[in-house]
């Protein structure tokens, strides 16, 4: 024969409490819980059996325990109005179900349709009685003291750090509960510490190479092409993950063959992250460019007299060219997409920008500029320098 409590439920909106607390002691066995429920319609004025009102056939608990385990009670026929819940055997029989209990009622019709009222909370408590009937449990956690083992409830709540973000020092003295509370403290403390010791030492991914197996990355537009090349990398750490532009690589690889044919500039991106989410990048870019021209000449200048000079293969920038030449002018040729120039300068400083006439050539299709020299001259080594 169980031993039996009744207790009403009373619903008010999103909330529900019952009229007194349960407590319980760990171990506790064939103990029913009868539940009336009232107030629980919605629209129906109060104290109205809600069972009754709507003929509920059965009832159902969901229940979740102090250790953050859930389970469904098996669904029971309701007796008379009231919901079943009885406590077994091995409902609280472990030291992790101590502690506070949340539920929830299911009520059935005779077809399974079915509403749930809302949950409990703070009402259900499950405690370690005075002392434990069998010693055989000595030296496990809540149990056993310092310097003495006895049995005793530790309910207690504990600060792991201060405001400051100390750690709070546990002063044991003899006979004090060695309890999972202490103990978890303990172990969180430990956690964080080893976190922040990881953070301070930590350090971020890094790319310590990224390279390509050719010999130049500039090249002349509409002359050369690339038909493959292969990129090779190394980096501090395994990354998390990683990505490089058009190619399709895992975080273990260190190499890729890039076969497609590349004509225009082109830009290949490797990017890492690590484990804390640091991400580095390294690019290489492959350019294609018109060329620059200059050198000298006597009195007229055509397209072939310009190519015939002497060539840059480079990208926009400024440039010093140095020259020795006789009775004849000089000239310098370069894209018009690039700008007019700020300055033509000599090796000594002096500016000669306005020694020179800017005119506008087509070469090989592309508009150019080309800035001539007005005078001749004769002059051996001369250093210009040509900015933008």
């Amino acid at each position: 024969m169980a031993i039996f409590y009744n207790y009403t439920i009373t619903v008010n909106g999103n909330k529900a409490s019952m009229d007194k607390n349960i407590y319980l002691y760990r171990k506790n066995k064939n103990v029913d819980y009868y539940f009336e429920i009232k107030n629980a319609c919605f629209k129906f004025e109060n104290e109205i059996n809600y069972i009754i009102s709507y003929n509920a056939e059965y009832a159902r608990f969901r229940v979740i325990k102090p250790d953050g385990t859930k389970f469904f009670t098996e669904k029971r026929k309701v007796e008379d109005g009231y919901a079943k819940f009885s406590v077994t055997e091995d409902l609280i029989d472990e030291r992790a179900e101590v502690g506070t209990y949340v539920f929830q009622i299911d009520l059935y019709d005779e077809d399974d349709g079915f509403i749930t009222i809302p949950p409990i909370y703070n009402q259900f408590h499950v405690l370690e009685p005075l002392f434990d009937e069998d010693d055989s449990e000595i030296g496990q956690v809540d149990i056993t003291g310092v310097d003495i083992s006895y049995v005793g409830d530790v309910a207690e709540e504990v600060t792991i750090f201060d405001e400051n973000g100390i750690y709070v020092k546990t002063f044991w003295k003899t006979a004090d509960i060695i309890s999972s509370v202490r103990m978890n403290k303990i172990e969180e403390g430990i956690h964080s510490l080893s976190e922040k010791i990881s953070d301070l030492t930590y350090k971020p991914i890094s790319i310590t190479s990224f390279r390509s197996n050719l010999s130049k990355t500039v090249y002349e537009k509409g002359v050369e092409t690339i038909n493959g090349c292969t990129f090779t990398w190394t980096t501090s750490m395994t990354p998390k993950s990683i990505s490089l532009t058009d190619c399709t690589i895992g975080v273990k690889d260190t190499s890729y063959t890039y076969n497609t044919t590349i004509s225009d500039t082109k830009t290949f991106t490797l990017s890492v992250t690590d484990s804390k989410n640091n991400t580095r990048s390294s690019s290489i870019t492959f350019s294609f460019v018109y060329p620059f021209y200059y050198g000298t000449f006597i009195d007229s200048l055509t397209e072939t007299n310009i190519k015939a000079g002497t060539k840059l293969v480079e990208i926009k920038g400024n440039k010093s060219i140095n020259l020795s030449y006789s009775d004849k002018r000089v000239f310098y040729a370069y894209p018009k997409s690039y700008g007019e120039l700020k300055s033509i300068k000599d090796g000594n400083g002096f500016e000669y920008l306005n020694d020179f006439d800017k005119e506008e050539i087509n070469i090989n299709n592309v508009n150019y500029y080309i800035y001539k020299i007005k005078n001749k001259a004769s002059v051996s080594q001369i250093k210009y320098t040509f900015s933008f």
